[in-house]
């Protein structure tokens, strides 16, 4: 699998006034340049698991939390708050 950014469109290109108003189901990879330490980095993810390991201090929860933003949920947390 190969993550090819120009098969993505700008919001522009599909007509949308913001990015909020895109729907986005499935994330294949990200692509990360020029944020914290990351400068032209690609991970790409499995079909079915993708592990990320490393030491303490080297952005994976940050990569986590990249890919998990898109997506909303209902769920409530423990506290009852909306996710």
């Amino acid at each position: 699998m190969s993550l090819d950014r120009d098969i993505y469109k700008s919001k522009n290109e599909l007509n949308l006034k913001n990015n909020k108003e895109i729907q986005i189901n499935k994330v294949t990879g990200i692509y990360l340049d020029k944020f914290r330490k990351f400068k032209g980095a690609t991970l790409e993810l499995g079909e079915n698991i993708t592990v990320i390991f490393g030491r303490n201090g080297t952005l994976k929860s940050t990569v986590m939390g990249l890919i998990a933003h898109p997506f909303r949920t209902e769920e409530k947390d423990v506290f009852g708050k909306v996710k």
